[in-house]
């Protein structure tokens, strides 16, 4: 029978074909075979026309690997139960705009494992660009760079083409990460990539804008020109407000110094002219623009202006900030210009000169008139009824750079007239840095009876009366010492700063403590030790809460605290010596003295003191005048006057 090869054939047929209900019956079938090189495993379909060979007892190692390898991939193909609960949740999820926010609210989860397998299962269904846009931007958001670049690349092979907004995500995304080696080289190859010959989305102004910032934020100078140098001067890739800011503020940067690299002071004023006048002829371009009515400008760019020009050491670049106001607002400027001899002639004395802080190694003194002549790009301009240049709206940051500017002018004056111009013709609250810096010019000018006068204007404004706010005012009081009025002054300051903050200032009350004492008049010298006191009971009560809840105080804290608290024992010493006291009040402020004195050597033992440290401490807490009070305290001369302690409504000494 199995000699004729057809017979074999129809025999080998019926067999192969043979299709049993249960796999065991067939496998008991195949047994009863004489064929036991042709086994059929259970795995192989039942209706299958071909035959793996199963030998029986070990099997080849290439035959078990091939075999695995095979149950593998049907194990890959078959999904899984969290893939079936995807897409039961995508079936519900047919509008693009639902998936994007379902996709949103699973990232908030920080979930992006969950993200991702939804973004996939649904690209195969529909376009879903919006979903793959928030998961890029949720790893740029995280400082994953990379993984955004790998979502980018998959979203592309996955048919999702990025759109504009995902090519905005991915630079803002590098703009965001400057402190990455090759953020510039990776954005600007997506950034020509737009430009690239078929590109299905054209790089716009935002785009150009946001690859400027990644420039901007990495330094990378080079960078910036070659696309600036490659934006049409019109059209709608044009540069806009946003670019000219950007540009500006860039220059400013790279004028700054590195820390790591050292240059000599010429060569850093060197650096930042140069960028200055670089600025100066963006500046013409902006104007000449502005006059067109193809670019607004607005305050952004005026203030980056403007503090370009506050960073240079020169006087004119300084009073061009003034023209620069009047040009672009419309403010016009309470001041002459620089250049006209009337300026020349009345713009500050040399004592204010030589006591400026800001800039001490400045030469403020005009010398060659022809250097000074301001350019014409900040000169004023009126806008006409046919042009559609409009002047720009001030706000806190023109009001802070202008007072700045007016501070190292020297010129009270001009902030004088700016600050009340600004917060009374225009809807500005100044803030706390306003207050700061505007507080800062009336002390350069000594005018501590109108800091008192500002102090009380903010009144209705709380939150900007800070604790360095007071201490910028009392300044202004130490610096105004020969005013006769200053004691006055100070006393008025002292009260809003008691009313206002939640806890006494140590600086501010030793500023007035220190004051009271350098004027020498007995009867100041006692209200304010007198006023100290009231201070003293809080302080102490600070420093000895040591709990780490509101009531203690920070390391900076205590060290004002404690040298308010040594002032306060010399001012002692200094009434018990030179005040007309009767015996009464001697004794009473010698035992007021006692306790502080042993409060703060206390104190200092708690902080780990040394017991030479501490006997050099109780030599400085003596003093001078303490000592001698120590050797003879019955040789004070109380002379024919006398001033006893007369306990009022203020709880002060007064003279009887």
């Amino acid at each position: 029978m199995f000699s004729c090869p057809s017979c074999l054939r129809h025999c080998l047929k019926a067999v192969i074909e043979r299709t049993p209900t249960k796999v065991a019956t067939r496998t008991k079938y195949l047994e009863r075979t004489h064929h036991p090189a042709f086994v059929i495993p259970a795995s192989t379909r039942l209706l299958s026309t071909t035959v793996e060979p199963v030998f029986r007892g070990k099997p080849p190692p290439n035959v078990g690997q091939l075999i695995e390898h095979k149950s593998s991939e049907s194990k890959l193909q078959q999904p899984s139960h969290d893939e079936r609960h995807l897409r039961k949740e995508i079936s519900y999820l047919q509008d693009p705009l639902k998936l994007a926010d379902h996709v949103r609210q699973v990232l908030g989860q920080d979930d992006e494992e969950k993200a991702l397998a939804i973004a996939r299962l649904a690209s195969k269904n529909m376009s879903c660009i919006v979903s793959w846009n928030h998961i890029i931007n949720w790893n740029m958001s995280k400082g994953r760079v990379n993984s955004a670049l790998k979502i980018y690349n998959e979203m592309k092979k996955r048919a999702q083409f990025p759109d504009s907004h995902t090519y905005l995500l991915l630079l803002r995304g590098f703009a965001d990460n400057p402190q990455l080696p090759n953020s510039v080289p990776n954005a600007l190859k997506i950034y020509h990539s737009m430009s690239a010959a078929g590109a299905k989305v054209p790089p716009s102004i935002i785009h150009s804008n946001a690859m400027l910032k990644v420039c901007a934020r990495k330094h990378d100078m080079d960078a910036l020109w070659s696309v600036v140098s490659k934006m049409p001067d019109r059209g709608a890739r044009a540069p806009d407000t946003v670019t000219f800011t950007t540009i500006l503020n860039s220059l400013k940067q790279s004028a700054n110094t590195d820390p790591s690299i050292s240059l000599s002071q010429e060569e850093n004023e060197a650096r930042q002219q140069e960028a200055i006048m670089s600025g100066r002829g963006i500046w013409e371009d902006i104007v000449n623009r502005w006059r067109e009515g193809s670019l607004m400008i607005d305050e952004d760019l005026t203030c980056a202006m403007g503090r370009l020009l506050l960073m240079s050491p020169q006087k004119r670049d300084w009073d061009d900030i003034l023209s620069l106001i009047e040009q672009t607002m419309s403010i016009p400027r309470p001041i002459p210009r620089l250049s006209i001899a009337e300026r020349q002639d009345t713009h500050v004395s040399g004592i204010e000169a030589t006591e400026s802080s800001t800039a001490p190694n400045l030469t403020l003194s005009v010398s060659n008139t022809d250097e000074l002549q301001p350019g014409g790009e900040f000169n004023s301009y009126n806008p006409t009824k046919t042009t559609s240049a409009t002047y720009v709206q001030p706000s806190n940051n023109t009001l802070s750079l202008i007072v700045e500017a007016c501070f190292k002018l020297i010129s009270k004056k001009a902030a004088s007239a700016y600050w009340d111009e600004l917060t009374t013709k225009f809807p500005i609250s100044p803030d706390a840095d306003n207050l700061i810096l505007y507080l800062r010019c009336l002390r350069l000018s000594r005018s501590s009876s109108q800091t008192v006068d500002v102090l009380r204007s903010q009144l209705g404004h709380p939150e900007i009366l800070t604790a360095r706010a007071f201490r910028t005012a009392m300044s202004s009081c130490v610096r105004d010492k020969l005013n006769p009025n200053v004691m006055s002054n100070a006393k008025q300051i002292l009260d809003i700063a008691e009313n206002r903050l939640e806890k006494p200032d140590p600086a501010v009350g030793t500023m007035y403590l220190d004051l009271a004492m350098a004027t020498n008049d007995k009867a100041h010298m006692i209200y304010a030790l007198e006023r100290s006191n009231r201070m003293v009971v809080d302080i102490r009560s600070q420093l000895s809460y040591v709990s780490p809840f509101k009531g203690s105080m920070v390391t900076t804290e205590r060290t004002n605290a404690l040298d308010f608290l040594k002032r306060v024992l010399a001012a002692y010493n200094k009434v018990l010596l030179e005040c007309d006291l009767s015996h009464r009040a001697i004794s009473i402020y010698q035992e007021k003295r006692r306790k502080l004195t042993a409060f703060v050597q206390k104190t200092y033992k708690k902080q780990g003191m040394s017991g030479e440290e501490l006997t050099s401490l109780n030599k400085r807490l003596l003093g001078r005048r303490g000592r001698k009070l120590k050797k003879s305290p019955s040789t004070i001369d109380h002379g024919s006057r006398t001033l006893s302690l007369v306990p009022d409504d203020s709880g002060v000494l007064e003279n009887i």
